[in-house]
């Protein structure tokens, strides 16, 4: 099952994200604070971010977060799939192929689905694959700023 995140579920949340940003799938660790305030957005009703737990019953087994902008490039809504992880004892076992039957059912009018994996993950690359996803030649880039808080 895949659901949106409940208030309760905040320490859940932080864990997850601490655990996945310190995962050979990301390129770099994230400090903890931003996973607080993704959550707090989620939490709120941000039309930007959505945050959904993927469950294997009642059993937590992994979070997807996605970022919602508009793209002039695809021609409307691009659903970024910021982060996706499932737990490794869950893996295998159909949840990620799931998460999209859910995204494209819940996103039907998106133009665009998008999103980034490090070239090392070959079970994540493969899953990507099997649901249509095929690479971009963009170089991406990034600059970082501060938090508004932290200046």
């Amino acid at each position: 099952m895949i659901r949106d995140i409940r208030p309760e579920e905040r320490e859940l949340f932080l864990a997850l994200c601490h655990d996945f940003y310190h995962s050979p799938a990301v390129s770099h660790p994230v400090p903890d604070q931003n996973f607080e305030r993704t959550f707090a957005l989620a939490i709120e009703g941000s039309p930007y971010v959505r945050v959904l737990m993927l469950l294997a019953g009642e059993t937590p087994a992994g979070f997807a977060i996605l970022s919602l902008t508009h793209s002039n490039e695809a021609g409307g809504l691009t659903v970024l799939i910021e982060d996706l992880m499932v737990k490794p004892e869950f893996r295998g076992h159909g949840l990620g192929s799931e998460f999209f039957r859910f995204l494209e059912e819940s996103y039907p009018h998106a133009a665009r689905f998008r999103l980034e994996v490090m070239e090392e993950n070959a079970g994540a690359i493969r899953l990507y694959e099997r649901q249509g996803f095929v690479p971009i030649t963009y170089r991406q880039m990034i600059k970082e700023r501060p938090a508004p808080e932290e200046k």
